[in-house]
């Protein structure tokens, strides 16, 4: 990217956002934000110094433009590619429809701006007409037509563009992905969604993502060894991440691995049918093969293909359909054998894979179909490959060249899939160490729905891997949030997150003043008379409070739960009174979050019941969100295989696991649900806590410390 020059790129950020700026200048009624302006000026010096800069800036500070005018600057004077990643799309969207538009209108300087999505957003083309020509890809083709009809139409090509929901796994399989991607050997690479996209991006100054593709990225180059080229995202010199209390169990995710069986069906789907042999690549592969014309193909005959053909039809369709049937068996026992150790009837549970479990007699048998399993795909895996090499000899430079070109590449793709997939087991099942936690997640929901079993490996300490593969290898990194601090400290997150470990010179940590008057825009009121939470009278108890409080203010209450057993109770109890009162009780799992939230909005007296998805990303600004009903203090049940590993941990190096883990991130979370309440200067209302203990308990008053200064009726 070329480096350039313009008034704004001379001009400090802290400048540009005060009284006397150009956004002043341009904008009716501008106030100056002090928080924003200094915010700026620290991300701008963060810039310059290569720093690490932890900043905590509430709802109303501005935090957006404070990071991308500064960003805008240096990217575009010292031509670097910057990366900033949110956490929920509502941010995403902020960003690239207000944001950047306001200040490519303000601003005299020539930046360009993407949203980056990840490579499976876009269709593929190749794809999309093969399965259109070739049902024998599919089991289910059912809305195809729609999709290759939008395809004609469209111009950016991705899924959230489709004004229709299509089959999960229809378009999963017509998506565009890195291992099945023919490149500049496909004739649809010029007008391809994706290179397209990509073309667009590697142009681009500053780079809007989340936190998912960012870590994506960032694994991948940690598994290479490489992190100077591009992988998920292309290469980048800094990094704003927003929303950033949340990147620890983003990065879990993406550091760790897994292996489900659905994945393991998918894959060998991908080949064969199960029931019908006539269905999936191999399938195809061989069509492909049988329709070559030996005297226009300039084949010279089939003869040097015969192994390949008696491979695909037989032996190689043979060996897939005992791998399906070693996955069934497998994973079905091992559901078995963990659903008959769990203590707890829900439909979906988690358990540890660790010692004591396989020191349990019936391990041994798992154990062994598990190894049998690895074995069996690894089989199949090297088998693929010999063919579809002698398939390549056999064709190479020659016209069959374009017809299995496609087959080939996804093929060879499904191999290399299934050597990983046994590659994965085998590291989750039999080995140990890597500071990981190996885990099983059950799910046995209620018919028709099936059961789902997935083997995990999530890494325990989250901040050594963001020190390794984020902070040493960038020149910035900004880390922002409106709940990075406990107590007005920023030692938990600066521990979970990595910061610590880098040079106190190199690092800074602020937390800035917010534009808000809490003492007169909230009122917090504690309900210390109900019973303890664990209580069995709870759920009845709150219901019947909540119902009172409902009556008395009208509505306008998002009520948070940290669990739906909680939910559901307290549902049970309430429902009946508030509906006698005329007003609309909304609850989670009814229907979607994004139009329970749009029903809440329009409905200034509802009722909105959510659980752990609604502490956060909720924006619902005026008179439709005047309460925040807390139920319980958001402490994390320490029944997470990942939880528990990192609070034995702390417990062994000589810590106190609820002082340093448990405690800090409830308060984190109790500051996200509180946050719900005031968006901008013109509101006010109530948060109720119906949990006593934030009154009688010693940790507490690290809760209420914690919280902006207001108006507390006991």
């Amino acid at each position: 990217m070329p480096m350039a020059t313009s008034n704004n790129i001379k001009e400090s950020a802290a400048f540009i956002l005060s009284a006397d700026g150009p956004l002043a200048s341009k904008l009716e009624g501008y106030e100056e934000r002090p928080g924003q302006v200094e915010m700026a000026s620290l991300v701008q010096e963060a810039f310059e110094k290569r720093e690490t800069l932890m900043v905590e800036a509430g709802t109303g500070t501005g935090k957006s433009l404070a990071y991308l005018i500064p960003a805008a600057q240096r990217a575009v004077a010292a031509g670097e590619r910057i990366v900033i990643a949110t956490r929920t799309i509502n941010l995403q969207e902020q960003l690239t429809g207000k944001d950047i538009p306001l200040l490519h209108e303000i601003l005299d300087i020539p930046f360009k701006a993407v949203l980056v999505k990840g490579r499976s957003n876009y269709l593929c083309r190749r794809k999309a007409l093969e399965a259109a020509r070739e049902p024998a890809l599919f089991d289910n083709t059912t809305g195809l037509e729609a999709i290759l009809k939008w395809a004609e139409e469209s111009v950016v090509g991705s899924l959230s563009e489709l004004d229709f929901i299509p089959d999960s796994g229809l378009f999963s399989r017509v998506a565009s992905e890195y291992d099945t991607c023919l490149k500049s050997k496909c004739q649809h690479y010029d007008n391809c969604f994706y290179y397209k996209a990509r073309a667009e991006v590697s142009g681009a100054d500053i780079l809007i993502t989340n936190h998912s593709l960012l870590f994506s990225d960032l694994a991948i180059k940690a598994m290479k060894g490489d992190f100077e080229e591009g992988a998920a995202l292309p290469p980048f010199k800094r990094v704003v991440i927003d929303e950033a209390h949340g990147i620890e169990a983003a990065a879990t995710d993406h550091f760790g691995t897994q292996v489900s069986k659905a994945a393991v069906s998918r894959q060998l789907a991908r080949l064969s049918s199960p029931t019908d042999r006539r269905k999936g690549l191999l399938s195809f592969l061989h069509s492909r093969i049988k329709k070559l014309d030996p005297d226009i193909g300039g084949l010279g005959g089939l003869n040097g293909l015969s192994d390949a053909l008696m491979q695909l039809e037989g032996t190689l369709y043979e060996d897939t359909v005992k791998a399906h049937a070693l996955s069934n068996e497998f994973f079905e026992n091992l559901f078995h054998f963990f659903a008959s150790r769990s203590d707890t009837n829900s439909h979906s549970f988690r358990l540890t894979l660790d010692k004591e479990i396989k020191d349990l007699p019936a391990w041994p048998d798992c154990a062994t179909e598990g190894a049998t399993l690895c074995a069996a795909l690894k089989s199949l895996a090297v088998r693929l490959r010999a063919t579809l090499s002698a398939i390549r000899r056999e064709t190479e430079g020659k016209l069959a060249d374009n017809l299995l070109a496609s087959p080939l590449i996804e093929t060879g793709a499904v191999a290399a899939r299934l050597s990983a997939i046994a590659d994965a087991m085998e590291e989750i099942l039999f080995k140990e160490g890597r500071n990981a936690v190996r885990w099983v997640a059950l799910e046995n929901p209620p018919p028709p729905r099936r059961m789902r079993i997935t083997l995990k490996l999530s890494p325990l300490d989250v901040g050594e891997l963001l020190f390794e593969n984020l902070y040493e290898r960038v020149s910035s990194v900004v880390l922002t949030s409106a709940t990075l601090s406990v107590r007005n400290k920023f030692d938990f997150m600066e521990n979970r997150l990595g910061v610590d470990r880098i040079a106190k010179e190199l690092r800074l940590s602020k937390k800035l003043p917010s534009p808000f008057d809490y003492e007169k825009q909230v009122k917090l009121i504690i309900h210390d008379d109900l019973p303890e939470p664990g209580e069995r009278s709870f759920a009845r108890e709150a219901g019947r409070r909540l119902s009172g409080y409902v009556k008395d203010t009208g509505g306008g209450a998002l009520v948070l739960f940290t669990s739906y057993s909680l939910l559901n109770g307290l549902y049970d109890s309430c429902s009946t009174p508030i509906a006698s009162l005329g007003i609309r009780l909304l609850r989670q799992g009814t229907a979607p979050r994004a139009t329970l939230l749009e029903d809440f909005t329009k409905d200034e007296n509802s009722v909105l019941l959510g659980t752990d998805s609604f502490w956060e990303g909720v924006d619902v600004p005026g008179p439709s969100l005047r309460s925040v009903v807390i139920t319980r203090l958001p402490f994390e049940v320490p029944d997470d295989p990942v939880t528990k590993a990192r609070l034995r941990a702390i417990e062994e190096a000589g810590g106190s696991a609820f002082r340093h883990y448990t405690l800090p991130n409830a308060v984190i979370k109790f500051r996200q649900g509180f946050g719900r309440l005031i968006r901008k200067k013109s509101d006010t209302g109530t948060v109720l806590v119906l949990d006593k203990r934030i009154r009688t308990k010693s940790y507490g008053k690290i809760f209420l410390d914690s919280l902006p200064g207001c108006d507390i009726i006991a």
